[in-house]
């Protein structure tokens, strides 16, 4: 990877994580949920896939397991759904960029009434040494899914009683 592209992955990743960090994590959005899915969408690119040692059907337990383990109400189909997609890209001089996107999807106002919308979303981005990929990955897939495990608290008290 030339010094220009690894500079601008560099500025790519810190811009998506600062407009992550602003993102519209509407925490009341997530108040009288009862219930929800999980929709893990994992998408390891050729040249990353053999830093990750994890399986779609892994993550997709590990995840259902952390937050059924923190309280949480989780269900195997139904809406509305905690939509999570773990992405990775490059391997060039041995640097990695991952991603890791929370999203709460709720059904919303709409001319069709089927519509979708990201009501609470956490995302993190980052450039790893691809020693280091994997942990980095589940780091900020537990810290995702803890931020979501507090938020859904903070609005659902009575839940955890």
């Amino acid at each position: 990877m030339t010094t220009r592209a690894l500079t601008l992955l560099v500025i790519l990743t810190l811009a998506a994580t600062t407009c992550a960090s602003g993102a519209a994590r509407d925490v009341e959005s997530l108040k009288g949920v009862t219930a929800f899915k999980v929709e893990l969408e994992y998408k390891p690119s050729p040249g990353t896939a053999s830093y990750l040692e994890l399986t779609a059907g892994h993550l997709q337990a590990t995840v259902e397991a952390r937050l059924r383990d923190g309280g949480l109400p989780v269900l195997e189909l139904g809406d509305p759904y905690l939509r999570i997609h773990i992405l990775s890209g490059g391997n060039d001089h041995g640097l990695i960029m991952y991603g890791v996107e929370l999203d709460f999807m709720q059904e919303g106002p709409s001319a069709d009434d089927t519509a979708f919308l990201e009501t609470w979303q956490l995302h993190s981005a980052g450039i790893v040494d691809n020693r280091e990929m994997q942990g980095q990955v589940q780091k900020d897939l537990e810290d995702g899914l803890d931020e979501f495990i507090h938020d859904w608290f903070s609005v659902n008290p009575t839940a955890s009683e």
